[in-house]
This record gives structure tokens, C-alpha cells and sequence, in this order.
């Protein structure tokens, strides 16, 4: 009796949970997105800091603050829809950011290690405003689609201040 008690007890958690996620309104794609977007903004945060530290050029340094500031308080808006959504966002960089970060590391400090971080920064926001689009259009959760259609205008100020920052140096 007790040890079916104890099986009743863990499926009616399983129902409750797979009810919880059912009734967020998100997708296995809605939850593999917010993973990824979100460790995207946690990657720029990571790198940001890290750019600020190292860069010689001041409107570098002010552009890789600009990004910890914008994808902090991002990243604080998408945690309780990923929370919601029974999705963790890993702490750590994605890997597009880690191989930025080796480039990095492989350039001397000055001109040529600021132009590589602005080089890659317009890269990856023409990349980001490509993946948030295309991720705005899939998505069924309607808090994950607003999260991401309030990012996009972020994001191109971002691409934009990136290409005059890369111009000017």
C-alpha cells in the first residue's frame, strides 16, 4: 500500500509538471530559444566585461559597458519567463562567444585587439537581429515573443553603434 501511494504520489508530480509547461504556453522550440537568446545576452555580459578591462580605445571600453548594462537588464527581463518555462540559462558563454574570446586573447592589446572586438560585435548583432526574428515568428508563448520583440530595437542600436565605433578606429 505505501509503495503505491508513494508511485500515485510521483505521477500526479509528473502531471503537474508536464501540466505547468503545457499550460505556459511554450514550445520545445520556444524553451530551446529562450535557452540559447538568453545565453547569448549572458555570453555579451561575460565578454563585455572582459573587453572593458582589456580594450585601449575609450569608445571601445564604452561600447563593451554599453553591453553589460543593455544585456544585463535583457537578461533580468527573459529570467522569469525562463523560469516560467522550466528553462535554466547557462551562466557560462556559448561557444560562438568562447571563440571570440580566443581571438581575443590571440591579438595584442591596442588598435588590433579593439578592431577585433568591434570586427566580431557586428558580426554577432547582424547574426543576434537574424536569430531574434526568426525566433519572434516561431514562437508560441506570447511573453517569450514580447521579450524578443522588445529586444530587436536594442539590438540594432547595438549593430549600429558597433559599425561607428569600428569605422572611427
Amino acid at each position: 500500500m505505501h509503495r503505491r501511494n508513494a508511485i500515485l504520489i510521483a505521477a500526479l508530480g509528473v502531471f503537474a509538471i508536464l501540466a505547468a509547461a503545457s499550460a505556459s504556453g511554450a514550445t520545445d522550440q520556444d524553451q530551446t530559444n529562450i535557452r540559447k537568446l538568453g545565453q547569448g545576452g549572458r555570453s555579451e555580459v561575460l565578454l563585455g566585461n572582459l573587453v572593458a578591462g582589456q580594450a585601449s580605445d575609450p569608445r571601445v571600453i564604452d561600447f563593451a559597458h554599453l553591453m553589460v548594462l543593455d544585456h544585463s537588464m535583457n537578461g533580468g527581463k527573459l529570467q522569469p519567463i525562463a523560469a516560467a518555462n522550466g528553462v535554466t540559462i547557462p551562466d557560462e558563454m556559448d561557444n560562438d562567444h568562447k571563440k571570440m574570446q580566443a581571438k581575443l586573447d590571440r591579438r595584442p592589446r591596442g588598435t588590433s585587439y579593439d578592431r577585433t572586438y568591434m570586427d566580431e560585435m557586428v558580426k554577432d548583432h547582424t547574426k543576434d537581429l537574424q536569430e531574434f526574428r526568426k525566433a519572434a515568428d516561431r514562437a508560441s508563448d506570447p511573453q517569450f515573443k514580447s521579450w524578443i520583440q522588445q529586444s530587436i530595437p536594442a539590438l540594432q542600436k547595438h549593430l549600429r553603434l558597433a559599425k561607428i565605433v569600428r569605422g572611427q578606429l
